[in-house]
């Protein structure tokens, strides 16, 4: 009698899949402030045992790609600010089987961006050189902007 073969399986489950999920949404303001340009910070983790391919991350109406993450990675993504209640989602597309697909959004109601402050050019003037006359030169000279963010102009003296 030949003995007979029994195949098994172990099954992989849903352990074995990325889990990608929306960490936190916050509220970065502008950088400088000056720029007018405030953000939202949207930080994307995938708390599964495996490594996600690329996937799209969308904050209301806007969507940015990830390459890609890795099993116990996390990357924060930069969104032009929404003010008021907003969702990000993690795989926004749906192409990445995931262990589980019920906690990739999170939404966060965030503050109304306020307006830049103005940039007024305040002069500093260069340092004085005894070999040159102060009223007949062309230099650039170092302003401050809003909260004291340098800034370069040509400037006639």
């Amino acid at each position: 009698m030949l003995p007979t073969a029994t195949l098994t399986s172990t099954p992989t489950g849903s352990a074995s899949l990325p889990d990608l999920t929306i960490s936190s949404i916050t509220y970065v303001g502008s950088t400088p402030a000056c720029a007018n340009n405030p953000r939202d910070n949207v930080v994307v983790s995938n708390i599964g045992s495996v490594n996600a391919g690329t996937f799209s991350v969308s904050f209301s109406s806007q969507t940015q790609s990830v390459a890609s993450l890795a099993a116990g990675q996390s990357v924060t993504l930069s969104f032009g600010a929404i003010p008021g209640t907003s969702t990000a989602t993690a795989d926004s597309t749906n192409v990445i089987a995931e262990s589980n697909e019920g906690n990739n959004s999170l939404t966060a109601s965030l503050p109304a961006p306020t307006q830049a402050p103005t940039c007024t050019p305040t002069w500093a003037l260069p340092h004085q050189h005894p070999d040159r006359d102060p009223h007949q030169r062309s230099e650039c000279l170092p302003v401050r902007c809003g909260l004291g963010h340098p800034r370069t102009i040509q400037a006639e003296i």
